[in-house]
């Protein structure tokens, strides 16, 4: 046994048992303060009993970050003298400086305050509650990372450490099995071509977390693919397990999750079912059971109001276009359906914004829920699908539209002028929603965080960085450099598709590689379709672990066949 074995899992434990000291001194168990605005539609679960679900949730992450984070300090220590591993330290050291001067500004307060739905999920994370409107699970890991590190500061940081391990991981296994001629000494630079890098580098939203988590699982899955690699059982169920993680932490990852899995399956254990049934087995059973908690929310509070916002853009423009048809079989049920839940003359004007303002004026608390029930939100969905398929045309160009802004080639999102004569039958005041501002308190309530926060050279030095950062982003966006690194990405994984299509169908003798990259940049493919489908906002966020995936599969399909290893 190795002399080293002990001690590697003892200093876990016991670093994981510290951790109910630990939360003595960061987290509120007392006070649930204002910041539950969601109206309890059904008592399948009382808030005490949230709490307890999140408490158990965020120890059992907690448990799994600690290990993780130890496993790589001890494979550090092992090959620290290796150049590689200094290069990903010395990066680390950069972007931990980089979140330290511009913390807590960059995790959305001050200058950032315009991303302060973060500070919602920090909130809630604070007192163990699932947020389930940005995913039952995203406050969670928030909570988790202050078990495991007590600072909010803990958030930004841990999310860039997995990140170092994702480009670390890759690198190392490329470069380890394919030995590739000539392209490792790109990588370095691609790291910061990726597509906006900056907010994989330091900023803890909840796409960029889920991003760096989908990047280890595909070029995993990738990888071992390619390399025929077989995983211990053990291996199996982890890989499973969070494949299902991701299938429900956003719900495009069941697109990501299910597939991804199914495709390791498929392509490396098809000839071992007494394995991979199993695997898949397990896969089914933790998916149900990751899932219970948004089921809860949804049940007990949001029901169908997770597609009514996604909604409002595309009603917004059908309403507004003079050619919409709005007299089809059925037209007038859809429109009763949806005044049902939101007077369309607000959403006509207002867009997303009418149906907040008219939360406010109607005494709601929380702007992205809708009072009227499960089946008047039921009705409301059905009444929005068949109003696109009926207005196609309007439907496609809103969204069309939303993806130009999210790849910087436009400044804003296609919205129709209002036409004839409109009249209000109501003033609406502007929404404003208080969380915000409650989760600005909750993270200077740490007097640490309040003293960094305000100390005169870290906020000059800081908000010149985000301000510089800002400065070469919009220059990005006004010479299209931004679109054409996007672009470049998308393009160049559509031409490997097509070409690993013909691979396939012509049966050439590397036709079983292809047909993993193939598989693999197809679901990649299908994630963007579907959250092209929906997207609510032109946000590149949205899109940020397509395109961070494709990247990586691009650059091991560059290192592969750059080398001699497929040439065996």
């Amino acid at each position: 046994m190795n002399k080293n074995a002990g001690h590697r899992i003892i200093i876990p434990i016991v670093h994981f048992l510290l951790t109910f000291l630990f939360e003595r001194f960061v987290f509120i168990f007392k006070d649930y303060g204002d910041i539950v605005t969601p109206v309890a539609k059904s008592s399948v679960i009382s808030l005490s009993g949230e709490r307890v679900m999140g408490y158990v949730i965020a120890k059992i992450l907690a448990a799994f970050l600690i290990f993780a984070l130890w496993k790589l300090v001890f494979y550090i220590k092992d090959n620290i003298s290796k150049a590689a591993v200094k290069g990903f330290l010395i990066l680390f050291a950069v972007s931990f400086v980089v979140i330290l001067v511009c913390f807590p500004d960059c995790f959305g307060y001050g200058v950032y305050g315009e991303y302060s739905d973060n500070l919602i999920t920090f909130s809630y994370g604070l007192r163990f509650l699932p947020e389930y409107w940005h995913s039952a699970y995203s406050s969670l890991i928030y909570a988790a990372s202050m078990e495991v590190i007590p600072t909010p500061f803990a958030i930004p940081v841990i999310q860039l450490i997995f990140l170092i391990f994702d480009l670390g991981y890759v690198y190392l296994r490329v470069t380890g099995e394919f030995k590739p001629a000539g392209v490792r000494k790109i990588f370095w630079i691609l790291i910061f071509i990726l597509p906006e890098s900056w907010f994989l580098l330091t900023y803890a939203y909840r796409t960029e977390g889920y991003a760096v988590v989908c990047m280890f699982f595909f070029s995993l899955v990738l990888l071992d693919i390619i390399t025929g690699r077989k995983r211990n059982t053990l291996e199996l169920i982890g890989i499973a397990g969070l494949a299902a993680f991701l299938s429900v932490w956003r719900t495009e990852g069941v697109i990501l999750g299910f597939l991804g899995m199914g495709i390791l399956l498929v392509a490396n254990y098809r000839k071992e079912a007494k394995r991979a049934i199993p695997v898949a087995c397990f896969y089914i059973v933790a998916f149900i059971l990751i899932s219970v908690p948004q089921k809860i929310g949804d049940m007990k509070y949001y029901g169908s109001d997770y597609t009514i916002i996604n909604s409002f853009a595309v009603v917004r423009n059908i309403f507004n276009r003079e050619d919409s048809n709005l007299s089809y079989p059925g037209a007038t049920e859809d429109i009763e359906a949806i005044e049902a839940v939101v007077p369309i003359e607000a959403v006509r004007l207002y867009g997303l914004e009418g149906y907040r303002n008219y939360n406010v004026l109607m005494g709601h608390v929380d702007i992205n829920q809708s009072i009227p029930g499960f089946e008047a939100g039921k009705m409301y969905s059905s009444a929005y699908r068949r109003l696109c398929l009926h207005n196609i045309k309007a439907y496609a160009l809103t969204q069309i539209g939303k993806l130009k802004a999210a790849v910087k080639f436009s400044t804003g999102e296609y919205i129709e002028k209002i036409h004839g004569n409109f009249n209000l039958s109501r003033e609406y005041p502007m929404f404003s929603f208080p969380a915000w501002e409650w989760g600005e308190v909750d993270i200077i309530s740490f007097n640490h965080v309040r003293g960094w926060a305000e100390l005169p050279i870290r906020k000059q030095i800081g908000t010149g960085i985000i301000r510089g950062v800002r400065t070469l982003e919009s220059l990005m966006q006004k010479t299209y450099v931004a679109t054409l690194i996007i672009a470049a990405v998308v393009v160049s994984s559509g031409i490997c598709l097509i070409c690993d299509f013909i691979s396939i169908i012509r049966k050439k003798k590397k036709a079983r590689i292809n047909s993993c990259f193939f598989a693999v940049e197809l679901v990649l493919f299908m994630e963007a379709a579907a959250i092209f489908a929906v997207m609510p906002a032109g946000v590149l966020s949205y899109f940020r672990a397509v395109l961070t995936c494709m990247f990586l599969v691009l650059y091991i399909r560059l290192t592969a066949f750059s080398s001699q290893y497929l040439q065996r």
